[in-house]
């Protein structure tokens, strides 16, 4: 059996995982988890396996789809992921051909002013172009993310959205890269472009266009909990620093980082094809390639030990990260990480709603997929609506989407409620810690705890709660 690959000489690796186990994986999932965690397909002529992916696409089998795009070389050529993409976000065709409104007379989206001020930073590594061609793919760019956010007004825009947005309108092409400026003054998106991003936007990267950042903290939380299991010794010296390393790469799905646009449209071609947690176990093979670099470097600096983690290893040899963020996928499955950290997740997280461990790799050919949208709803309505539940992927949609969105906003509104109380009520502890007051104040907390419990008002809980302390103070 080979053994499983070194990224860095001294690293320490987990023991193989049994092939049984491993093979359960493989097939439950379609990703390829063999011996050595990542099939070598250089014995492959790239011509074969782009006759493979376009057989995957036409016959609409994600399974194989997913296996090829998660193979070495991913889907090899930008023609290809057209064709992709689509099916790996589930896109209908239907979507794609159905007259949109106009969106020009959509209110003003509050993010409209940030967007462009990033925008305007846009393309500066890739591609190589004139100023002018540089300008019409800004202004498709600006466009694609309006449209976006109009559309789906609720929808909070992060820095880094426009750099993931970039390397779709590139992959779909906003203009022929050999057509002159002057032939391409207006902006072009495809539908394909546009329904992708529609559909990212909601059920892939959903937890970073929610009200606050707070979803991402769900993300990064793993990550600790992957390095744990996989290195000890490596958890140990780097617990200390502030886990904020992992927020660029995870938040912009590595496309703030990586500066090389082959690259990155290979590794969205891997991202794409799996599940949205991916992200995660692919930082954490990041971070366990760099092990060596990381213990020249004592655990009390953690400001030196921020830089480092946050920052990529070059020259970054994507494959063989892939291969090891797959291997710990593999090894250590989220359901299987210590002191519960899954179960902590919400169910409206991407991290669960975005995962083919449901019915997500089922052979789609001869039939069109059905599902169940709930037309002619307002976003008041849906809003209300409890979120579907186990719904694979490919057939979850915007409306799911959206009822997830605003699910979740909720719990982190909730959470954010209790803990400005728990706050309160540590400092009034403080306050009012006299023996004499202990028993009113234990009635106190008492009602909050009811209150946790029932749901009730929180203003009106607060005003019963401080009418209880005033009168402790007055006695």
């Amino acid at each position: 059996m080979a053994s499983s690959p070194r990224l860095v000489t001294g690293e320490r690796q987990a023991p193989v995982q049994d092939t049984e186990e491993r093979q359960s994986i493989s097939d439950e999932k379609g990703w390829p988890i063999p011996d050595g965690c990542l099939r070598d397909n250089s014995s492959m002529a790239e011509s074969d396996k782009a006759t493979e992916i376009g057989i995957a696409c036409n016959q609409q089998d994600l399974r194989a789809l997913r296996n090829l795009a998660a193979t070495r070389g991913g889907l090899l050529i930008d023609s290809l992921r057209q064709k992709a993409w689509p099916l790996l976000l589930g896109v209908d065709q239907e979507s794609t051909t159905a007259p949109q409104s106009s969106w020009e007379s959509l209110p003003t989206h509050k993010d409209e002013n940030q967007v462009k001020l990033d925008v305007d930073r846009a393309f500066v590594y890739y591609p190589s172009e004139s100023d002018a061609q540089l300008s019409t793919r800004r202004t498709s760019l600006q466009t694609l993310i309006t449209v976006v956010l109009r559309r789906h007004p609720y929808l909070s825009y992060f820095q880094g959205y426009h750099d993931i947005v970039q390397v779709f309108l590139l992959v779909f092409g906003s203009s022929p890269l050999n057509k002159p400026a002057k032939e391409t003054k207006q902006p072009q998106i495809s539908a394909e472009c546009m329904a992708c991003i529609e559909r990212l936007s909601l059920l892939r990267i959903r937890d970073f266009l929610l009200p606050t950042l707070d979803g991402l903290n769900a993300h990064m939380s793993l990550l600790p909990s992957i390095l744990e299991v996989a290195d000890t010794e490596l958890y140990v010296h780097i617990r200390q620093t502030h886990r904020s390393y992992s927020l660029s790469g995870i938040l912009t799905l590595y496309a703030h980082e990586i500066q090389d646009y082959d690259v990155i449209a290979r590794l969205f071609d891997f991202l794409l094809a799996t599940d949205a947690v991916m992200s995660v176990y692919l930082f954490g093979a990041i971070i366990l390639s760099r092990r060596d670099t990381v213990f020249e470097i004592e655990s009390t600096d953690t400001d030196m030990l921020l830089h480092t983690l946050s920052k990529l290893p070059q020259p970054l040899d994507l494959e063989a990260l892939i291969a090891h963020a797959l291997h710990l996928y593999s090894q250590y499955p989220p359901l299987k990480l210590p002191h519960g950290a899954w179960r902590q997740i919400s169910s409206n997280s991407v991290l669960k709603t975005c995962s083919y461990g449901h019915d997500g790799y089922r052979k789609i050919r001869g039939k069109a997929r059905t599902r169940t949208t709930w037309q002619g709803e307002n976003t008041s309505s849906i809003a209300k609506k409890k979120p579907r539940s186990s719904i694979p992927f490919e057939d979850q949609t915007l409306q799911d989407g959206e009822a997830y969105f605003h699910a979740q906003a909720a719990e982190l509104k909730r959470a954010e409620a209790r803990e400005k109380v728990r706050k309160k009520f540590f400092s009034l502890w403080i306050r009012y810690r006299k023996p004499a007051r202990n028993l009113a104040l234990f009635t106190t907390v008492a009602v909050f705890a009811y209150w946790l419990r029932s749901g009730t008002d929180l203003n009106m809980a607060l005003m019963d709660i401080l009418r209880n302390l005033r009168g402790m103070r007055t006695t």
